[in-house]
């Protein structure tokens, strides 16, 4: 397992867990957490799971289904008053009426299309995002972008999707993000390192949370050709429910264990095993056998397949990866996670130092042209064939 990660030029901590959330049956930890202080990633490494908070997101909306606060197939805009535009920095706007790009038609969005990426709220990609003070005020700026297509119809990534779900979380539940899901998903579950910093560490510095850096190799002679600063300039309070929280792998575990244990029938996070069955059902295809469930990517042999084979997701805010990959038809379940604050890319010194001096381009258009270490999700999956 070390052998392989370090072929691949891999950065960052590795674990296999067997069964349950008590059993790491192999770990590697590779590289430093914090470079200038040369101070080495450890198990306890906390990282920005980025996407991985969309299952967060989504456990707690069913959560408040299950309360009666909401019915998921209905239209979001059923749910939205006068004082939610208010709150969105939107005075004087009286209802949604999302549209597609070129109408006027109003078009309906339903928390399920929220949730299983086909609401086709348009994706804002963007790499710079201070937290505004408020998910509303965020929330209040992407709603009034057109839609990128028909809400309904097809597989469409959509960040602001889950920007609005963790809107809803607060308004539906009385409470912050943070408190809403430490007290209903974390403390339930014991996930005592996971946590959502809407200011990203400006108030308060987390020892124990990895900074993010590049790496640049010559393709070549396999060496460092320099190592860079990653700054994460896209606040996770504004990537709120979409990308916000902050983990170690052992918490991930926990909760990939528990919710995952079907004997449970998803409890303790929920009292009607239908939510557990919703989460999982495939329903945006994407290629083969590749789905979208709800908050999470799965591999499944068919849509109408109750348990899938596969859950998984590569969580990325800027530098940050964290993939979890988990069998979920194994006997005994098998989770696989590698996870990295390091963004590889292949380039000699000569590439390296025209690119700084070029005056052209910004970096991040720079950076992507040059050819980069292979996805998380391959190594995750070579690493299970080793066990």
């Amino acid at each position: 397992m070390k052998a392989l990660l370090e072929a691949s030029n891999f950065s960052g901590p590795a674990s296999v867990w067997e069964r349950n959330a008590s059993a790491r049956i192999g770990e590697v930890q590779l590289g430093f957490m914090d470079y200038p202080a040369q101070l080495p990633v450890v198990s306890k490494t906390r990282y920005p799971i980025a996407s991985n908070t969309k299952l967060h997101v989504t456990i707690a909306l069913y959560q408040l289904q299950e309360r009666g606060l909401v019915n998921l197939s209905h239209s979001v805009a059923d749910y939205l008053t006068q004082e939610d535009f208010v709150a969105f920095g939107l005075p004087n706007v009286t209802r949604y009426c999302p549209v597609v790009s070129g109408s006027t038609e109003c078009q309906v969005i339903t928390f399920i299309q929220l949730l299983s990426m086909s609401s086709c709220m348009t994706d804002t990609n963007l790499q710079f995002m201070p937290f505004p003070g408020s998910i509303g005020l965020y929330v209040g700026w992407v709603i009034q972008l057109p839609l990128s297509c028909t809400p309904g119809t097809i597989f469409y990534y959509s960040n602001p999707a889950f920007m609005l779900g963790s809107y809803f979380v607060q308004k539906f539940s009385g409470l912050s993000l943070e408190k809403y899901l430490k007290a209903n998903i974390y403390d339930v579950l014991g996930m005592s390192n996971t946590y959502f910093d809407q200011y990203n560490g400006k108030f308060s510095m987390d020892p124990l949370r990895t900074r993010e850096y590049y790496h640049y190799i010559d393709p070549d002679t396999k060496k460092t050709v320099s190592i860079g600063m990653c700054s994460s300039e896209y606040d996770l309070g504004s990537a709120s429910g979409a990308g916000g929280i902050v983990s170690d792998q052992a918490d991930e575990a926990i909760l990939y264990f528990s919710l995952f244990n079907f004997s449970n029938r998803g409890k303790p996070l929920f009292t009607n095993p239908q939510s557990l069955l919703a989460i999982i059902k495939p329903r945006q295809v994407i290629v083969g056998t590749s789905y979208y469930g709800q908050g999470l990517f799965l591999i499944a042999n068919s849509p109408t397949e109750a348990i899938p084979e596969i859950i998984l997701y590569e969580g990325e805010i800027v530098c940050s990866h964290t993939m979890n990959y988990f069998y979920a038809k194994r006997d005994p379940q098998l989770l696989v996670q590698v996870w990295s604050a390091v963004q590889v890319a292949y380039v000699n010194a000569t590439q390296l130092y025209d690119a700084m001096n070029a005056e052209q381009g910004n970096f991040m258009d720079v950076f992507g042209s040059w050819p980069h270490r292979a996805s998380l999700g391959t190594l995750a999956t070579s690493i299970a064939g080793l066990v």
